[in-house]
């Protein structure tokens, strides 16, 4: 990417000479975590992959930390769970049918499944959060990986503090591109060998 950045401190310094303003040190935290906010909402990418094993034993379970979204949900000897929205889940067990395998949906910042599961062993992949940027020597995988893409954003944030419509736009353009050179670059990584990019929690 062509820009040394690897921590917290040397991204806000950066963007501070970009923007060419001394006067906004305690602005320039806000501008990135906007950007990685705007990440979080835009990219779904192999090294945001979690694979984590539990055992469900009730109707409900909490979501896990940083949870973004589902990929898929199986059991323990490898039958994937249906999902449902929350209506047709609903919908569903109205019915009083009952699956073999159980249904599931998302609600309320929790798994719901039906029927309730005593002990039920399953196998979870799910997109998680990029880890949020606060102390000086923080980094996470993509500010390592693709330095341009949080000083692109976090910059596009940056103009628009400053009510620069021009700025703010080549900097959103640029963040447009520099994101597809992030998702292009990581859907790479799993052609032939997907399990590599996959974390275990």
């Amino acid at each position: 990417s062509g820009v040394a950045i690897s921590t917290y401190s040397e991204l806000q310094a950066e963007i501070a000479a970009w923007l060419q303003r001394a006067d906004l040190a305690t602005q320039i935290p806000s501008f990135v975590e906007l950007a990685t906010s705007d990440f979080n909402a835009t990219l779904r990418v192999p090294q945001m992959e979690i694979l984590a094993s539990t055992t469900v034993t009730a109707e409900w379970t909490e979501l896990p930390d940083g949870f973004l979204a589902i990929r898929h949900i199986e059991t323990g000897d490898g039958k994937r769970l249906t999902f449902k929205t929350p209506e047709l889940f609903a919908a569903f067990v109205a019915t009083e049918a009952q699956p073999t395998i159980p249904i599931y949906t998302v609600a309320d910042m929790s798994f719901r499944m039906y029927p309730a599961p005593t002990s039920l062993d399953v196998e979870l992949l799910y997109y998680s959060a990029i880890p949020e940027l606060v102390n000086s020597s923080d980094t996470n995988w993509l500010l390592t990986q693709f330095p341009s893409a949080y000083l692109a954003a976090s910059l596009a944030w940056g103009f628009k503090f400053l009510q620069d419509p021009a700025g703010a736009a080549g900097w959103d353009a640029e963040t447009k591109r520099q994101m597809a050179i992030v998702t292009r670059s990581s859907r790479a990584l799993t052609e032939g060998a997907s399990a590599m990019a996959i974390r275990v929690a």
